[in-house]
């Protein structure tokens, strides 16, 4: 069972780490730190939040559901159908909507608009890159769907609490590599180099979150309709 929870962590946490949103503002903040040391501030804070996150969740939220599960089905257990339409309607609203506006750029010829969190850093000292790992981890929490249905297997199966604690800390380890990845190289880089690396980078994670989103919410929503 041990085993089987390993690989599937392991298989959850490397969908997870693939986050544009986070990598993103990594890539955006490593030329501006004043040492390279510092980009761990942030890598650290990440884990951190996710990790502590994932713990209230096993331990806290997770065990009231636990207990209520059943109460809380047959309450919603009327409304599920229509909740499961007005989802799916949105899910496919919203997709439908991106997919217009990267049609009419594309058509246009212009470059699709990034908003990158990481464009904003203008003061890099540790502290703000504390914040910032703080605060773009917690906004990006509800994105974290692997991870939460981890944490649900694991709840589930009744994995021991010491055990689980290591799970997830194993999870969060994961999901942080690509970044602990990314550091190593600019470690070795020179700033110059490194910037047009980062220029590129930057380009192929927007892109990809840009059309791969709406994709995915279509599909999603057409599921949620049938």
């Amino acid at each position: 069972m041990i085993a089987n929870n390993i690989f599937n962590g392991l298989g959850l946490a490397l969908i997870d780490a693939l986050n544009p949103t986070t990598v993103a503002t990594l890539i955006i903040l490593l030329p501006l730190v004043k040492k390279r040391s510092h980009a761990l501030i942030f890598i650290l804070s990440t884990f951190l939040v996710y990790y502590s996150f994932g713990l209230l969740l096993y331990f806290g939220v997770a065990q009231i559901i636990a207990v209520y599960f059943d109460q809380i089905v047959e309450i919603l257990s009327p409304f599920l159908p229509t909740l499961k339409l007005l989802l799916g309607i949105l899910l496919l609203g919203y997709g439908i909507f991106k997919g217009i506006k990267i049609i009419r750029y594309l058509k246009s010829k212009e470059k699709i608009p990034k908003d990158y969190g990481g464009k904003l850093v203008k003061l890099v000292n540790p502290f703000a890159i504390l914040l910032l790992g703080f605060s773009s981890t917690l906004l990006d929490l509800p994105t974290a769907v692997p991870y939460i249905g981890y944490i649900a297997v694991l709840t589930k199966e009744a994995v021991a609490p010491v055990t689980s604690s290591i799970l997830l800390a194993f999870f969060c380890f994961i999901y942080v590599s690509p970044m602990l990845v990314i550091y190593e190289v600019f470690k070795h880089m020179d700033i110059q180099n490194f910037s047009k690396i980062q220029e590129k980078m930057i380009d192929i994670v927007g892109k990809a979150s840009e059309y791969l989103i709406p994709s995915c919410t279509i599909i999603l929503g057409i599921f949620l309709l049938v």
